[in-house]
This record gives C-alpha cells, sequence and structure tokens, in this order.
C-alpha cells in the first residue's frame, strides 16, 4: 500500500495493540510495588503525558501534511531527526518482540501440558 493509505481496519489493529500491549501485562506488578494511591496518581500523569503528546505529533504531523515519523523527524530536525525516530522506532519494535516473546516462553509450556493432559510434575 502507499504511504498514508493504511486501511481503516488495520489503523484500528494498530492502535489497540499499543493500547493493549503486552505492557498492559505489568500493571498488576506495578500496582503492587507502589500501592494503590500513588499508581493511580503515576498512571494518571502517563496517560496525561500520552495524550498530549499525541496531541502534538498529530498537530505537526497535521500543520506540514507529513504522516510518516521519519519524514515528521526529518522535517523537524533534518537528518539527524530522520535518523533518531527511525533508531527509535527500531527499539521500540525491538522492546514489544521481546515482551511478546517472554510471555510465549513463560506461558508455552503450560499450555502445551494443559492441551496434552500432562502434569507439571511430569517430564
Amino acid at each position: 500500500q502507499a504511504e498514508g493509505k493504511t486501511s481503516f481496519g488495520m489503523s484500528v489493529f494498530n492502535l489497540s495493540n499499543a493500547i493493549m500491549g503486552s505492557g498492559i501485562l505489568g500493571l498488576a506488578y506495578a500496582m503492587s510495588n507502589t500501592g494503590i494511591i500513588l499508581f493511580t496518581v503515576l498512571l494518571t500523569c502517563i496517560a496525561v503525558l500520552s495524550s498530549y503528546s499525541i496531541h502534538l505529533l498529530l498537530k505537526s504531523a497535521g500543520v506540514v501534511g507529513i504522516r510518516a515519523y521519519e519524514q515528521l523527524g526529518y522535517r523537524a530536525f533534518g537528518h539527524p531527526g530522520k535518523v533518531a525516530a527511525a533508531c527509535i522506532i527500531t527499539i521500540h519494535n525491538i522492546g514489544t518482540m521481546s515482551s511478546y516473546l517472554f510471555i510465549v516462553k513463560s506461558e508455552l509450556p503450560l499450555v502445551i501440558q494443559a492441551f496434552l493432559g500432562l502434569s507439571s510434575k511430569s517430564g
């Protein structure tokens, strides 16, 4: 597909994946370590900052008419901005992939045991 021609369904899928990614599994752990009051404050702060950063990103993309992160980085900061955006996207994707692989590594043996009807003590 051409740049800027992503289907509505794919956009919804990507947004849902970003919102409900594997990081949501760590929220219970974070809450157990911070307590309910501090956790609520931190979660609210992160939500506000995320909302504001998305607002700024969409506003700046709308002003210059660019829909790609790398091109927006290039337009704002030149070649270093394009390289920085590409590196950040790559690091984010590696982190996401690593967290999903960790979940699969942790949960897949239990799923296979349950599927095959094996007890956890056999082996």
